[in-house]
């Protein structure tokens, strides 16, 4: 696959630069291929994706995707901003991306040959996630109880810590998305600041 700047006229990021990436798929192999065109990084506010399609109005199919985008409207669920890619055997296909973000418009393309292995990654990288939280929540359970009961002023502070921290991790990591909520700059940003100083504090 090819990947190389497309000027054209849209958004331009923060530095007054207009970002499109034209991605160029080809499939030299004799059967069809589903694949996935995911970014590989999870913080981008939102990613818009432009394929010919005759059926379309305009005569382009738009999808959108990214961390400001409402999981409802999202081809693919997840933190990821990813779009489903069909090259037929012995075809190509050429695919637009326009990146939106406040702060950087910083687009890693990643082309899954094999949707089921993007499919695969994402449940690994979920069942991951729900792990880690799940140690941390229930460590947050346990020194709730403890301070509950013991009413200890520094069992409090750790436990106010633990908040904080646990929500700075939770946003920092991109995984709010994953909850069906959508967030992304200068919001998060914002969020990881506070979370971050309060959790000092204490």
């Amino acid at each position: 696959w090819e990947v190389a700047k497309q000027p054209r006229a849209g958004y331009r990021d923060a530095e007054g630069q207009e970002r499109w990436l034209r991605v160029t798929l080809r499939n030299l192999s004799e059967r069809e291929v589903r694949g996935v065109l995911a970014n590989g990084t999870c913080y981008l506010d939102e990613v818009s994706f432009f394929t010919r399609d005759a059926s379309a109005p305009g005569g382009w199919m738009e999808s959108r995707s990214g961390e400001w985008v409402p999981s409802s409207e999202k081809v693919l669920w997840g933190r990821a901003a990813a779009f489903p890619v069909t090259v037929g055997a012995k075809e190509m296909q050429v695919i637009y991306l326009k990146p939106r973000d406040r702060l950087s418009a910083h687009v890693v393309p990643e082309w899954w040959p094999d949707e089921r292995a993007f499919h695969s990654a994402q449940v690994r990288m979920t069942l991951a996630e729900g792990m880690y939280f799940g140690l941390a929540l229930a460590l947050l359970f346990y020194n709730a109880v403890l301070w509950a009961r013991l009413r200890f002023p520094d069992t409090g502070a750790y436990l106010l810590y633990l908040v904080f921290f646990a929500l700075f991790m939770l946003v920092s990591r991109g995984d709010v998305p994953l909850l069906g909520v959508p967030l992304g700059s200068p919001v998060m940003e914002m969020i990881l600041t506070a979370a971050l100083a309060l959790s000092g504090v204490f």
